[in-house]
Order: C-alpha cells, then structure tokens, then sequence
C-alpha cells in the first residue's frame, strides 16, 4: 500500500529580460527606453499606435544580456499615445508612451 504525499508545484516564471522604464514620459520628441536583458538572444523592440498598426521598429536582431538603454527620436510621428513593445523568447512586454509636441 503506501502513504498518500501531497505536493505543490511552485515554478518561477522564466523571465529573460525586463522592459525597465520610459523617461521622460510624457516626452517630446526624445526619450529613452531602458531594458534588462538576463539571457542573450534574439529580440525584438518596436513602437505601436493606438489601432495596433507597427509604425517603428527599434530594434530586431540579436541582445547581449545585461542592461540596455535605447533613445528614440519619435520626432517623424505626430502626438499621441504609442505603445513600446519588447519581445524576446516568446515573451512579450508593453510600455505605454505619451508624446506630446
């Protein structure tokens, strides 16, 4: 027979990087995106209007890991509200920016 043992399963979400911070935001028209990655790759940093429609990618290729700091000139777009996408390993993350001229 056998004793009955319960279990709880406890997996830590694996997160490989970490969209930080969006300063100065509201901003016109420069700001600076700071993310950290925790395992290289392949990674993906782009800017979205408000109907979902891709209007600038930042960056597209392969990331060393560590933390990283990226300065977008959005000085070409209107004001608005945009949202920065960063995606890596499956993962998404999204962080929303006000510009403002």
């Amino acid at each position: 027979q056998g004793s009955e043992v319960s279990a709880v399963w406890d997996v830590a979400e694996i997160k490989t990087f970490k969209l930080s911070q969006l300063q100065p935001n509201p901003f016109n028209p420069v700001t600076q995106i700071q993310y950290d990655v925790y395992k290289s790759g392949s990674m993906q940093l782009a800017v979205y209007n408000i109907l979902g429609q891709k209007v600038i990618t930042l960056h597209e290729g392969f990331i060393n890991q560590g933390s990283h700091m990226y300065t977008w000139d959005a000085g070409s777009l209107s004001s608005g509200v945009y949202y920065v996408s960063m995606f890596m390993d499956g993962h998404v993350e999204t962080m929303k920016a006000m510009l403002v001229k």
